[in-house]
């Protein structure tokens, strides 16, 4: 895979809390590098121009400079899918938190156990009850298979069916499962609940936009333990009845079977918390297919705080549409 050398020397660790006077993305000397060359698949490396958006992501570039005018933080990065080369990157190599994001680990490790056999009957327990996302909670069945769990938490992002597969495999394990897939910045530090009393539980997990796309293009590759393990993944990532703001962006039912209409297609894991909305996933198109990762984090203190980090998803949603039409 193609790999970008930045100038620092590595990742650093981001913080939730913008701060003041930070310069538009694209103008730090960090992000120097912010678009690489968009390739259209077929003209032997020529540059797309692209009649909206100069190299194909104009209009997403100018709702993340508003963004960062606004005090928001954004990490971007989008990636050819057949060849890992990177189209369009903002500060992508930031560790920062994701959200429950890391909520990947738990179904790759579930995904392990399934393909060798081992299918367990996971018991939801009193203290694995969350707020959030996901209908366990509701339910009265506290026993579910382990591979139903882990369709739950794929598919819904289910916090207590994540509670309850965490604690089943224990934080030790899915830390040393990242250190056997050579994650150095992906971490799952916590259980995924969203407490009342606090409001978010967005430190729950980090990353880099770059080590979190790079994971789905090794998942479609069939790398992450064997290709069986990376396609019992997908296919529960494929079910999501929630895609988020970027895939949501394309139109296509939640769930899709074989999750292509007109020839375009998509998934992704979100997570959407008080101040920060998280995003990785796959748009697919008759003419290129690209994987994505997306972090932004700002002050979220009434309904409309987020109405330009909606829009700035969504307009990337589109662009990558376009770009894969």
């Amino acid at each position: 895979m193609t790999r970008v050398a930045h100038r620092h020397g590595g990742p650093r660790e981001g913080t939730d809390v913008p701060t003041r006077g930070r310069r538009a993305a694209g103008a730090t000397a960090d992000s120097a590098a912010l678009i690489a060359g968009v390739r259209q698949p077929g003209t032997g490396g020529r540059t797309r121009g692209g009649a909206r958006g100069g190299n194909g992501f104009g209009r997403s570039m100018r709702a993340f400079e508003h963004m960062v005018r606004e005090d928001m933080r954004v990490s971007v990065r989008v990636s050819n899918l057949e060849t890992g080369a990177p189209l369009l990157r903002v500060d992508d190599y930031v560790v920062s938190q994701i959200g429950s994001l890391g909520r990947i680990l738990l179904l790759i490790e579930a995904a392990d156990h399934c393909e060798r056999g081992d299918n367990p009957q996971i018991v939801r327990e009193s203290a694995d009850l969350a707020d959030g996302p996901g209908i366990w909670q509701h339910l009265e069945r506290d026993t579910l298979s382990l591979a139903d769990a882990a369709a739950l938490l794929a598919g819904s992002g289910d916090h207590t069916a994540g509670n309850a597969l965490l604690r089943a495999f224990g934080l030790d394990n899915i830390a040393a499962r990242a250190e056997s897939l050579h994650l150095r910045n992906t971490v799952l530090r916590d259980g995924l609940s969203r407490r009342a009393d606090s409001g978010t539980r967005a430190a729950v997990s980090r990353s880099t936009m770059t080590e979190l796309s790079e994971l789905i293009w090794r998942l479609e590759r069939g790398e992450i333990v064997n290709p069986e393990v990376s396609a019992r993944v997908l296919r529960w990532l494929g079910s999501g009845s929630y895609p988020g703001s970027v895939v949501g962006a394309l139109g296509l039912d939640p769930g899709l079977r074989g999750g292509v209409r007109f020839g375009i297609g998509g998934y992704a894991l979100a997570s959407r918390e008080l101040g920060l909305r998280a995003e990785t996933g796959v748009v697919r198109g008759p003419s290129a297919s690209v994987c994505f990762a997306i972090k932004v984090s700002f002050r979220e203190t009434d309904a409309t705080s987020g109405f330009a980090v909606q829009q700035g998803l969504r307009e990337l949603g589109l662009e990558l549409l376009d770009f894969v039409s």
